[in-house]
Order: structure tokens, then sequence, then C-alpha cells
């Protein structure tokens, strides 16, 4: 199942097919500690939970596939997005990083444009039942 990125949410019009992340994706907790001392010398601990995660979705794209999700970053860079990933899970998505950062990775005769880029998205996701 490819990766299936859709904006602007809720009233989603524009859809983006990519392929699977290169090494599937990773997710880390945006949950927070903060460790406090008193005057007394007494340490205490607070945990701010949060259901968001930040995803990181390495891909190997086309450089046609490159330009369209360029594109697609442009338009909708501050924009909440619907990400569905390989798994089937769906994902309330905002950008976080470089809103477009593609290197060559190799070329690639057969795709189209014969160049393979690499790309990484990070997004602060949190899920999301459709």
């Amino acid at each position: 199942m490819p990766t299936v990125l859709q904006a602007p949410y809720p009233h989603l019009n524009v859809t983006c097919v990519l392929p699977n992340a290169k090494f599937n994706d990773s997710q880390a907790s945006n949950s927070t500690v903060a460790v406090l001392r008193s005057m007394t010398g007494a340490t205490f601990s607070y945990v701010k939970s949060s259901a968001a995660s930040t995803r990181s979705l390495p891909l190997v794209l086309s450089r046609m596939k490159a330009l369209e999700l360029k594109e697609f970053i442009r338009v909708f860079y501050r924009a909440q997005w619907k990400v569905t990933l390989h798994d089937g899970t769906n994902w309330l998505c905002r950008l976080l990083s470089n809103p477009f950062s593609a290197t060559g990775e190799s070329r690639a005769v057969g795709w189209p444009g014969n160049e393979a880029m690499a790309v990484t998205l990070e997004l602060s996701a949190e899920p999301f039942d459709a």
C-alpha cells in the first residue's frame, strides 16, 4: 500500500500518492519530562504527555514525483494533512522540517526524469480514525 498525502484537512481536495518510505517510517513521542527542584532539596518530575508524535518518512522518488511533492508542499505547507501510511494507519499531520530539501541519489534509467531523489518528510502527527 502506498503512502497517501491529502490536503487541506478537513476539505480534502488534493491527493499526492507516494511510494513506501525507504526503511518504513520512524516515530518519536512528543511527550516531555520536566524535573523541578524545590528550595528544600526535594525533586519533583512532571510528565506532559501528548498523543502527537514526530514521524519521519525517508523517501526515494523519481525526479518527476519529487517535483510533484515539491509543488504539493509549496501549496499546503501550512495546512493540516491527512496521511495514510503503508500499514493503513491514518494520521493528521503538519510539516515540521524544511519544506522541501531533496538530494539527487543516483541515476535511475527508466524512471521519469532518469534520476532518483532522496526526500525526508518530518511530520508532527496525531492518530486519526477515518
